[in-house]
């Protein structure tokens, strides 16, 4: 059993961001499409979800503070802001796609071609994905991005 939790571990890192996709050590080829899967679904799922603009400016980015991941320090120490506020995460979250485009295209060798193959040549996450990105952009020139009224729901019952 602690080979498969090795295993398991291993297979989490195609989720995150924290190590490049191709040093990630899986014992065999049936395993890396595996984690190319579990990586795809992770971005496309996460970023078709009708909430996911109010999730990243309500629920994400105060992870990203207290990660953080908000702010960084350059070469010089000098702080950088990486994202100001929820609203600016919202802001820049077609900018992250583009990046995320990259890791579905090249890194994660195109799993999410595999729903098209399930719906029937229709991928469903894709399409509501890209709603979700034009509607970023749409509302990004709003300060406070009132656009946003969707109330996701409790994830943690108390």
């Amino acid at each position: 059993m602690p080979e498969q939790a090795d295993i398991a571990a291993s297979l989490i890192h195609f989720t995150g961001y924290e190590r490049q996709v191709g040093s990630i050590e899986v014992p065999g080829l049936i395993y890396r499409l595996l984690g190319n899967l579990l990586g795809s679904a992770d971005i496309i799922a996460q970023m078709a979800d009708r909430c996911y603009l109010e999730k990243c400016r309500d629920r994400l980015y105060p992870e990203f503070v207290d990660a953080g991941i908000a702010r960084r320090r350059d070469a010089e120490g000098k702080e950088i802001i990486v994202y100001a506020s929820g609203e600016d995460l919202v802001r820049k979250t077609p900018a992250f796609y583009v990046g995320a485009t990259h890791r579905l295209e090249n890194d994660l060798a195109k799993g999410y071609h595999y729903a098209e193959q399930h719906f029937r040549g229709q991928n469903l996450y894709l399409e509501e994905l890209a709603k979700n990105i034009a509607f970023a952009r749409e509302i990004s020139a709003d300060p406070e991005l009132l656009a946003l009224r969707r109330q996701p729901p409790d994830t943690i019952t108390p």
